[in-house]
Protein backbone atom coordinates (compact mmCIF):
# COMPACT_ATOMS: atom_id res chain seq x y z
CA UNK A 1 0.00 0.00 0.00
CA UNK A 2 1.19 3.35 -1.42
CA UNK A 3 1.80 6.11 1.72
CA UNK A 4 -0.87 8.09 0.13
CA UNK A 5 -3.50 5.33 0.64
CA UNK A 6 -2.30 4.21 4.35
CA UNK A 7 -3.08 8.12 4.87
CA UNK A 8 -6.55 7.20 4.34
CA UNK A 9 -6.93 4.30 6.22
CA UNK A 10 -8.93 4.76 9.51
CA UNK A 11 -9.70 2.95 12.38
CA UNK A 12 -13.21 1.47 13.55
CA UNK A 13 -13.87 5.08 15.58
CA UNK A 14 -13.36 7.13 12.74
CA UNK A 15 -10.16 8.59 13.63
CA UNK A 16 -7.11 8.07 11.08
CA UNK A 17 -5.13 4.88 11.84
CA UNK A 18 -1.19 5.33 11.76
CA UNK A 19 1.09 4.14 8.57
CA UNK A 20 2.14 0.74 8.90
CA UNK A 21 5.85 0.37 9.33
CA UNK A 22 7.36 -1.27 6.31
CA UNK A 23 7.98 -4.91 6.82
CA UNK A 24 12.18 -5.29 7.56
CA UNK A 25 14.44 -6.72 4.56
CA UNK A 26 15.02 -9.74 4.47
CA UNK A 27 18.74 -10.57 5.27
CA UNK A 28 20.56 -12.04 2.60
CA UNK A 29 21.86 -14.71 3.84
CA UNK A 30 18.72 -16.24 4.58
CA UNK A 31 18.12 -14.95 0.65
CA UNK A 32 21.06 -17.12 -0.79
CA UNK A 33 19.55 -19.73 1.68
CA UNK A 34 16.40 -20.04 -0.19
CA UNK A 35 17.63 -20.36 -3.38
CA UNK A 36 20.17 -23.00 -2.36
CA UNK A 37 16.81 -25.02 -1.63
CA UNK A 38 15.22 -24.60 -5.11
CA UNK A 39 16.34 -26.74 -7.93
CA UNK A 40 18.40 -25.68 -10.90
CA UNK A 41 15.75 -25.11 -13.49
CA UNK A 42 13.75 -23.08 -10.89
CA UNK A 43 16.82 -20.97 -10.15
CA UNK A 44 17.51 -20.08 -13.74
CA UNK A 45 13.83 -19.03 -14.42
CA UNK A 46 13.76 -16.05 -11.55
CA UNK A 47 15.22 -13.63 -14.00
CA UNK A 48 13.80 -11.07 -11.70
CA UNK A 49 16.13 -11.83 -8.75
CA UNK A 50 17.51 -8.70 -7.01
CA UNK A 51 20.21 -7.26 -8.09
CA UNK A 52 21.81 -7.71 -4.34
CA UNK A 53 21.75 -11.50 -4.34
CA UNK A 54 22.49 -12.27 -7.89
CA UNK A 55 25.46 -10.10 -7.13
CA UNK A 56 26.17 -11.34 -3.65
CA UNK A 57 26.08 -15.17 -5.76
CA UNK A 58 28.20 -14.18 -8.42
CA UNK A 59 30.27 -12.50 -6.44
CA UNK A 60 31.30 -15.59 -4.18
CA UNK A 61 29.78 -18.65 -6.78
CA UNK A 62 31.67 -21.10 -5.31
CA UNK A 63 30.57 -20.36 -1.86
CA UNK A 64 26.61 -20.98 -3.34
CA UNK A 65 27.81 -23.73 -5.07
CA UNK A 66 28.76 -25.47 -1.98
CA UNK A 67 25.09 -24.52 -0.56
CA UNK A 68 23.18 -25.63 -3.44
CA UNK A 69 25.23 -29.15 -3.30
CA UNK A 70 24.64 -29.45 0.49
CA UNK A 71 21.11 -28.83 0.32
CA UNK A 72 20.58 -31.20 -2.31
CA UNK A 73 19.19 -29.27 -4.88
CA UNK A 74 21.41 -30.02 -7.63
CA UNK A 75 21.78 -33.36 -8.24
CA UNK A 76 23.41 -35.51 -10.69
CA UNK A 77 20.80 -36.54 -13.19
CA UNK A 78 21.60 -39.83 -13.71
CA UNK A 79 18.78 -41.79 -14.28
CA UNK A 80 17.99 -39.52 -17.46
CA UNK A 81 21.30 -40.08 -18.86
CA UNK A 82 22.12 -43.70 -18.09
CA UNK A 83 21.36 -45.02 -21.69
CA UNK A 84 21.54 -48.64 -20.97
CA UNK A 85 19.16 -48.55 -17.89
CA UNK A 86 16.86 -45.72 -19.11
CA UNK A 87 13.12 -46.38 -18.53
CA UNK A 88 9.71 -45.11 -20.49
CA UNK A 89 6.56 -45.93 -21.21
CA UNK A 90 6.23 -43.75 -24.40
CA UNK A 91 8.28 -44.96 -27.74
CA UNK A 92 11.14 -42.45 -28.86
CA UNK A 93 10.63 -39.96 -31.22
CA UNK A 94 11.74 -41.46 -34.77
CA UNK A 95 15.24 -38.98 -36.06
CA UNK A 96 14.17 -37.19 -39.07
CA UNK A 97 16.55 -35.59 -41.60
CA UNK A 98 17.80 -32.47 -41.77
CA UNK A 99 19.46 -29.85 -43.95
CA UNK A 100 20.07 -27.70 -40.99
CA UNK A 101 20.08 -27.05 -37.55
CA UNK A 102 16.77 -27.08 -36.36
CA UNK A 103 15.80 -26.04 -32.71
CA UNK A 104 12.92 -27.91 -30.79
CA UNK A 105 9.70 -25.97 -30.21
CA UNK A 106 9.95 -23.43 -27.22
CA UNK A 107 6.97 -24.94 -25.34
CA UNK A 108 8.83 -28.54 -24.95
CA UNK A 109 11.09 -27.61 -22.15
CA UNK A 110 11.83 -31.12 -20.63
CA UNK A 111 14.50 -33.55 -21.87
CA UNK A 112 12.43 -36.19 -23.10
CA UNK A 113 13.80 -39.31 -21.81
CA UNK A 114 12.21 -41.62 -24.22
CA UNK A 115 14.48 -40.60 -26.84
CA UNK A 116 17.25 -43.09 -24.93
CA UNK A 117 15.52 -45.99 -26.48
CA UNK A 118 16.62 -45.38 -29.57
CA UNK A 119 19.58 -43.36 -28.78
CA UNK A 120 22.90 -43.14 -26.84
CA UNK A 121 24.54 -40.39 -24.99
CA UNK A 122 27.89 -39.88 -26.46
CA UNK A 123 29.51 -36.68 -25.03
CA UNK A 124 28.88 -34.21 -22.45
CA UNK A 125 29.78 -30.59 -21.58
CA UNK A 126 28.74 -27.29 -20.23
CA UNK A 127 25.08 -28.75 -19.39
CA UNK A 128 24.57 -30.14 -23.38
CA UNK A 129 24.36 -34.01 -24.44
CA UNK A 130 25.06 -35.68 -27.72
CA UNK A 131 23.08 -37.97 -28.83
CA UNK A 132 23.04 -40.65 -31.51
CA UNK A 133 21.27 -42.97 -33.08
CA UNK A 134 22.09 -46.80 -31.94
CA UNK A 135 21.87 -48.17 -35.16
CA UNK A 136 21.85 -44.88 -38.07
CA UNK A 137 24.99 -43.38 -36.36
CA UNK A 138 24.52 -40.50 -39.08
CA UNK A 139 21.85 -39.28 -36.34
CA UNK A 140 23.26 -36.98 -33.71
CA UNK A 141 21.48 -34.53 -31.69
CA UNK A 142 22.86 -31.88 -29.22
CA UNK A 143 20.61 -31.56 -26.44
CA UNK A 144 20.07 -29.22 -23.56
CA UNK A 145 18.74 -31.47 -20.73
CA UNK A 146 17.68 -28.40 -18.44
CA UNK A 147 15.59 -26.36 -21.15
CA UNK A 148 14.85 -29.29 -23.43
CA UNK A 149 15.78 -27.80 -26.69
CA UNK A 150 17.65 -29.98 -29.31
CA UNK A 151 19.35 -29.26 -32.44
CA UNK A 152 19.28 -32.44 -35.34
CA UNK A 153 22.80 -31.91 -36.73
CA UNK A 154 23.20 -32.97 -40.64
CA UNK A 155 25.67 -35.63 -41.87
CA UNK A 156 28.79 -35.34 -41.29
CA UNK A 157 31.72 -36.78 -43.79
CA UNK A 158 33.76 -38.54 -41.34
CA UNK A 159 32.15 -41.81 -39.78
CA UNK A 160 32.85 -40.84 -36.16
CA UNK A 161 34.53 -43.94 -34.90
CA UNK A 162 35.89 -42.10 -31.77
CA UNK A 163 33.60 -40.79 -29.13
CA UNK A 164 32.38 -37.46 -29.83
CA UNK A 165 34.24 -33.77 -28.46
CA UNK A 166 32.55 -31.16 -27.19
CA UNK A 167 35.45 -28.62 -28.23
CA UNK A 168 33.57 -25.62 -26.82
CA UNK A 169 30.85 -24.58 -25.25
CA UNK A 170 29.36 -21.18 -24.91
CA UNK A 171 26.66 -18.79 -23.86
CA UNK A 172 24.79 -20.94 -21.52
CA UNK A 173 24.71 -23.58 -23.94
CA UNK A 174 23.72 -21.86 -27.15
CA UNK A 175 26.92 -22.51 -29.30
CA UNK A 176 28.88 -25.25 -29.55
CA UNK A 177 31.86 -26.47 -31.55
CA UNK A 178 31.46 -30.82 -31.97
CA UNK A 179 34.17 -32.95 -33.52
CA UNK A 180 33.66 -36.15 -34.60
CA UNK A 181 36.43 -38.45 -35.47
CA UNK A 182 37.26 -41.40 -37.65
CA UNK A 183 40.40 -44.58 -37.33
CA UNK A 184 42.31 -42.61 -39.92
CA UNK A 185 42.46 -39.53 -37.33
CA UNK A 186 40.19 -37.66 -40.09
CA UNK A 187 38.46 -34.80 -37.98
CA UNK A 188 35.78 -32.63 -38.41
CA UNK A 189 34.06 -30.19 -36.55
CA UNK A 190 30.32 -28.68 -36.57
CA UNK A 191 30.04 -25.09 -35.35
CA UNK A 192 26.50 -24.08 -34.27
CA UNK A 193 27.06 -20.76 -34.77
CA UNK A 194 27.82 -21.85 -38.51
CA UNK A 195 25.00 -24.35 -38.85
CA UNK A 196 27.06 -25.97 -41.14
CA UNK A 197 30.19 -29.10 -40.82
CA UNK A 198 33.60 -27.44 -41.22
CA UNK A 199 36.20 -29.25 -43.77
CA UNK A 200 37.67 -32.13 -42.86
CA UNK A 201 40.62 -32.50 -42.06
CA UNK A 202 43.86 -35.10 -42.51
CA UNK A 203 46.67 -35.92 -41.04
CA UNK A 204 50.00 -35.71 -43.16
CA UNK A 205 51.35 -38.44 -40.92
CA UNK A 206 49.98 -41.14 -38.80
CA UNK A 207 51.80 -41.66 -35.24
CA UNK A 208 53.34 -45.12 -35.44
CA UNK A 209 51.59 -47.80 -33.58
CA UNK A 210 48.36 -45.86 -33.81
CA UNK A 211 45.74 -48.59 -33.10
CA UNK A 212 43.05 -49.55 -36.45
CA UNK A 213 40.33 -49.59 -34.32
CA UNK A 214 38.30 -46.95 -32.37
CA UNK A 215 38.34 -46.84 -29.07
CA UNK A 216 35.37 -48.18 -26.62
CA UNK A 217 32.01 -46.37 -27.02
CA UNK A 218 31.89 -45.75 -23.44
CA UNK A 219 35.43 -43.93 -23.02
CA UNK A 220 34.68 -40.42 -23.50
CA UNK A 221 37.49 -37.94 -24.42
CA UNK A 222 39.04 -34.89 -22.21
CA UNK A 223 39.74 -31.70 -23.94
CA UNK A 224 42.21 -29.19 -22.49
CA UNK A 225 43.78 -26.19 -24.07
CA UNK A 226 40.83 -24.18 -24.69
CA UNK A 227 39.38 -26.97 -26.73
CA UNK A 228 42.56 -27.51 -28.93
CA UNK A 229 43.87 -30.95 -27.49
CA UNK A 230 41.64 -34.20 -27.47
CA UNK A 231 42.68 -37.09 -25.85
CA UNK A 232 40.95 -40.55 -26.19
CA UNK A 233 41.79 -43.70 -23.95
CA UNK A 234 42.19 -46.47 -26.23
CA UNK A 235 42.33 -49.07 -24.17
CA UNK A 236 44.99 -50.33 -21.84
CA UNK A 237 47.21 -49.47 -24.79
CA UNK A 238 47.96 -45.83 -25.48
CA UNK A 239 46.13 -42.27 -24.78
CA UNK A 240 45.87 -40.76 -28.79
CA UNK A 241 46.08 -37.19 -28.23
CA UNK A 242 44.98 -35.02 -31.69
CA UNK A 243 45.76 -31.05 -31.54
CA UNK A 244 43.08 -30.22 -33.86
CA UNK A 245 45.22 -26.14 -34.19
CA UNK A 246 48.29 -27.82 -35.69
CA UNK A 247 46.20 -30.98 -36.95
CA UNK A 248 48.64 -33.47 -35.90
CA UNK A 249 48.37 -36.51 -33.25
CA UNK A 250 50.89 -38.11 -30.91
CA UNK A 251 50.72 -41.63 -28.78
CA UNK A 252 51.26 -41.56 -24.82
CA UNK A 253 52.17 -44.29 -23.26
CA UNK A 254 50.47 -45.11 -19.81
CA UNK A 255 51.96 -44.69 -16.62
CA UNK A 256 54.52 -47.67 -16.09
CA UNK A 257 52.85 -51.34 -14.95
CA UNK A 258 49.34 -49.62 -15.07
CA UNK A 259 48.89 -51.76 -18.78
CA UNK A 260 49.88 -55.33 -17.33
CA UNK A 261 48.42 -54.82 -14.65
CA UNK A 262 45.07 -54.08 -16.32
CA UNK A 263 45.42 -56.95 -18.30
CA UNK A 264 45.12 -59.39 -15.80
CA UNK A 265 41.41 -57.76 -15.21
CA UNK A 266 38.35 -59.21 -16.95
CA UNK A 267 37.31 -55.81 -17.99
CA UNK A 268 40.74 -53.59 -16.80
CA UNK A 269 39.87 -51.07 -20.10
CA UNK A 270 36.96 -50.15 -18.00
CA UNK A 271 39.47 -49.70 -14.82
CA UNK A 272 40.67 -46.75 -16.37
CA UNK A 273 39.27 -43.04 -16.64
CA UNK A 274 40.39 -40.02 -18.52
CA UNK A 275 39.88 -36.99 -16.42
CA UNK A 276 41.06 -33.30 -16.13
CA UNK A 277 42.65 -32.64 -12.94
CA UNK A 278 42.57 -29.29 -10.57
CA UNK A 279 45.09 -27.72 -12.68
CA UNK A 280 43.59 -28.61 -15.66
CA UNK A 281 46.57 -30.89 -16.73
CA UNK A 282 45.45 -34.21 -18.48
CA UNK A 283 44.88 -37.30 -15.69
CA UNK A 284 44.38 -41.07 -15.56
CA UNK A 285 42.09 -42.67 -12.70
CA UNK A 286 43.03 -45.75 -12.10
CA UNK A 287 40.95 -47.98 -10.24
CA UNK A 288 43.49 -50.73 -8.73
CA UNK A 289 43.00 -53.56 -6.22
CA UNK A 290 42.90 -51.32 -3.08
CA UNK A 291 42.83 -47.46 -3.93
CA UNK A 292 41.49 -45.49 -6.39
CA UNK A 293 44.25 -43.61 -7.97
CA UNK A 294 45.04 -40.67 -10.15
CA UNK A 295 47.91 -40.39 -12.49
CA UNK A 296 48.62 -36.80 -13.70
CA UNK A 297 50.78 -35.83 -16.61
CA UNK A 298 52.08 -32.46 -17.40
CA UNK A 299 51.12 -30.13 -19.58
CA UNK A 300 54.89 -29.99 -21.72
CA UNK A 301 54.65 -34.05 -21.32
CA UNK A 302 51.58 -34.78 -22.70
CA UNK A 303 52.44 -31.94 -26.17
CA UNK A 304 55.74 -34.49 -26.31
CA UNK A 305 57.83 -31.74 -25.35
CA UNK A 306 60.16 -32.15 -22.04
CA UNK A 307 59.02 -30.22 -18.98
CA UNK A 308 61.08 -26.68 -18.28
CA UNK A 309 62.33 -28.49 -14.97
CA UNK A 310 63.98 -31.39 -16.38
CA UNK A 311 63.99 -33.32 -19.64
CA UNK A 312 62.19 -36.16 -19.82
CA UNK A 313 64.09 -39.29 -21.02
CA UNK A 314 61.04 -41.81 -20.86
CA UNK A 315 57.37 -41.42 -21.51
CA UNK A 316 56.35 -43.44 -17.92
CA UNK A 317 59.01 -40.98 -16.17
CA UNK A 318 56.25 -38.10 -17.05
CA UNK A 319 53.13 -39.43 -14.38
CA UNK A 320 52.99 -38.66 -11.00
CA UNK A 321 50.71 -40.94 -8.85
CA UNK A 322 48.85 -39.80 -5.88
CA UNK A 323 45.63 -41.60 -3.97
CA UNK A 324 42.35 -40.34 -4.26
CA UNK A 325 40.66 -42.84 -1.86
CA UNK A 326 41.21 -46.22 -0.34
CA UNK A 327 38.38 -49.45 -0.85
CA UNK A 328 37.50 -49.38 2.72
CA UNK A 329 36.74 -45.87 3.11
CA UNK A 330 34.06 -46.30 -0.09
CA UNK A 331 32.25 -49.32 1.88
CA UNK A 332 32.27 -53.20 2.98
CA UNK A 333 34.54 -53.33 5.63
CA UNK A 334 34.67 -56.96 5.75
CA UNK A 335 35.32 -57.93 2.65
CA UNK A 336 39.20 -59.45 3.11
CA UNK A 337 39.96 -58.68 -0.67
CA UNK A 338 39.91 -56.49 -3.07
CA UNK A 339 36.95 -56.21 -5.75
CA UNK A 340 36.53 -54.80 -9.34
CA UNK A 341 35.52 -51.33 -9.91
CA UNK A 342 34.49 -49.87 -13.62
CA UNK A 343 34.30 -46.72 -14.27
CA UNK A 344 31.02 -44.75 -15.89
CA UNK A 345 32.08 -41.48 -16.01
CA UNK A 346 34.04 -37.96 -14.99
CA UNK A 347 32.76 -34.59 -14.85
CA UNK A 348 34.97 -31.67 -14.89
CA UNK A 349 32.90 -28.94 -13.77
CA UNK A 350 32.33 -30.79 -10.11
CA UNK A 351 35.47 -33.34 -10.41
CA UNK A 352 33.30 -35.79 -9.81
CA UNK A 353 34.07 -39.67 -11.10
CA UNK A 354 31.24 -42.25 -11.70
CA UNK A 355 31.70 -45.99 -10.64
CA UNK A 356 30.00 -48.98 -10.89
CA UNK A 357 31.40 -51.25 -7.87
CA UNK A 358 31.53 -54.71 -7.77
CA UNK A 359 28.76 -56.09 -4.74
CA UNK A 360 28.70 -52.10 -3.77
CA UNK A 361 26.95 -50.74 -6.54
CA UNK A 362 26.99 -47.21 -8.19
CA UNK A 363 29.29 -44.91 -6.58
CA UNK A 364 29.92 -41.11 -6.25
CA UNK A 365 33.86 -40.02 -5.75
CA UNK A 366 34.83 -36.03 -5.18
CA UNK A 367 38.02 -36.22 -6.44
CA UNK A 368 38.52 -32.37 -5.25
CA UNK A 369 37.45 -33.72 -1.39
CA UNK A 370 38.19 -37.81 -1.85
CA UNK A 371 34.85 -38.52 -0.23
CA UNK A 372 32.78 -41.46 -1.57
CA UNK A 373 28.52 -42.00 -1.88
CA UNK A 374 27.01 -44.81 -2.98
CA UNK A 375 24.30 -43.56 -5.09
CA UNK A 376 22.50 -46.94 -5.73
CA UNK A 377 22.98 -50.25 -4.37
CA UNK A 378 20.58 -53.22 -4.83
CA UNK A 379 19.33 -51.89 -8.20
CA UNK A 380 23.14 -51.98 -9.65
CA UNK A 381 24.36 -55.34 -8.33
CA UNK A 382 25.02 -57.56 -10.65
CA UNK A 383 24.78 -54.70 -13.64
CA UNK A 384 27.11 -54.89 -16.67
CA UNK A 385 28.92 -51.41 -17.13
CA UNK A 386 29.16 -52.40 -20.65
CA UNK A 387 25.68 -51.86 -21.23
CA UNK A 388 25.34 -48.70 -19.28
CA UNK A 389 26.04 -45.59 -21.36
CA UNK A 390 26.94 -42.11 -18.84
CA UNK A 391 27.16 -38.99 -19.19
CA UNK A 392 26.85 -36.24 -15.98
CA UNK A 393 24.54 -33.45 -16.96
CA UNK A 394 26.56 -30.58 -14.80
CA UNK A 395 25.26 -27.10 -14.76
CA UNK A 396 27.03 -24.01 -14.72
CA UNK A 397 24.70 -22.11 -12.95
CA UNK A 398 27.30 -19.00 -12.46
CA UNK A 399 27.40 -18.99 -16.14
CA UNK A 400 23.41 -19.66 -16.45
CA UNK A 401 22.30 -16.28 -13.83
CA UNK A 402 25.32 -13.91 -15.52
CA UNK A 403 23.10 -15.13 -19.03
CA UNK A 404 20.04 -14.14 -17.48
CA UNK A 405 17.66 -11.07 -18.51
CA UNK A 406 15.53 -9.25 -15.65
CA UNK A 407 12.10 -8.72 -16.82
Amino acid sequence: MSPAKRRHVRASDGTTAKPLPPPPPVPVDLLLEIFARLDVATIIRCAAIPKTVRRAILDSPAAFGRRVEANGALRLRLRMLLGGAAESSSAAPAPHAASSVDQAPRQNLRFDAGILMSAEPVASRGGLIVLRHRVNYHHVRVCNALTGCASLLPPSHVSGDYPHALLAVGDAGRSFQLLVADVSLRTQVFSSDAGRWGPVVELASLPPRLPRSAPHRGSHPVVLGGGTAVHWLHGYRCIVRQDTDKAQATLMELPPNCASMMRSLPYGHRALRLAASADGELSLLVAEAWVISMWTVSAAAAEGRPSSSSAMSAPAARWTRQVVIRREAIGREDMNGGFSAQFLGFGELSSTAILLMEQIGLVRIDLRTKEALVLGSDGFKGVDAGELQLCLHETDLPSLLRAMRSF
